[in-house]
């Protein structure tokens, strides 16, 4: 199955086959929130602040948190907890299975990244431009990087390494043991979106319409593509492919190597891109769902 949800305040569960309808879920609020799915149970967030978790088959609740304050951070699911960050600067583990608070962190900037977890750490980020790494287990902090500019993106860890972009355009690779700076460059406009890693490379758009490859070594350019418009979407890396969209209302399937395009397809607008079974699916901004093609 495949779980959408939108601005229509509904989570929608489809036939990856058909885009059949299977059932569907009504939120208090539009839902921004990407899914986690761990276990048969689907666990997001809504505008409204409640945080819920519903069975994956029927779409029946099976518990809500209301955290008083709207949620776009998507969660994740480790060590028998789900965690995420609201607007009111407070980031949460819960027991996924109960949806008891475990532990919580209250903040006072705005939490729109999700987290991301390796080695028992986890590194979120906020508006005001500050990483945060924490420890999965309590919650006590590890270490805090404060960027140049605001920070929407969710960070991507790779061999001891957090790479991040902010929106005063700069890159940043970050130690993960200790939040030092292994290497920064600017791009040459904000960016927004989530880098993806693959053997020893960074794939990642920027406002400047480029989507780029940089090495994770050192931040030296392996190969840009440009667009014509701004790159918000998070690359996919599918095979020896990335896959991206654009607000040109491009999707892109590249050469991971080279960034040569092998296909592109048009959808109308910008469109996130997720990738199940080999089938290329893209969520446009303007409620679309297509299946596209094998990856």
């Amino acid at each position: 199955m495949l779980f959408v949800g939108g601005d229509d305040e509904i989570m929608h569960a489809l036939d990856a086959q058909t885009g059949d309808a299977i059932w569907q879920f009504r939120a208090g609020d539009e839902i921004s929130s990407s899914p986690a799915i761990q276990d048969g149970i689907v666990y997001f967030g809504s505008f409204d602040g409640v945080f819920h978790a519903l069975d994956a088959t029927t779409g029946q609740e099976i518990w809500t948190v209301d955290t008083g304050s709207a949620i776009h951070s998507s969660p994740i699911v480790a060590d028998g907890m789900v965690l995420f960050g609201n607007y009111g600067g407070t980031f949460y583990a819960l027991d996924a299975r109960s949806g008891d608070e475990i532990w919580r962190i209250d903040g006072d900037a705005q939490i729109s990244s999700s987290p991301a977890i390796s080695a028992g750490t986890v590194v979120f980020s906020d508006t005001n431009g500050v990483v945060h790494a924490v420890s999965l287990t309590d919650g006590s902090g590890i270490w805090d990087f404060q960027a140049e500019g605001a920070i929407f993106a969710t960070a991507a860890i790779d061999d001891g390494r957090v790479v991040i972009g902010d929106f005063s355009n700069q890159m940043y690779v970050l130690s993960l043991a200790d939040g030092s700076v292994d290497w920064q460059l600017p791009t040459g406009g904000e960016i927004y979106s989530s880098a993806a890693i693959s053997d020893g490379a960074v794939f990642v758009g920027s406002d400047d319409g480029n989507v780029y490859s940089f090495a994770l070594a050192d931040g030296a350019v392996n190969w840009f593509l440009p667009t014509g418009d701004k790159v918000q979407g998070s690359p996919v890396v599918a095979g020896e492919q990335v896959i991206v969209g654009s607000y040109n209302g491009t999707i892109y399937g590249t050469d991971r190597g080279t960034g040569e395009v092998r296909w592109s397809q048009d959808v109308g607008s910008s469109a996130a891109v997720t990738i199940d079974n080999g089938v290329v699916y893209a969520i446009t901004i303007d409620g679309l769902v297509l299946a596209i093609g094998n990856a």
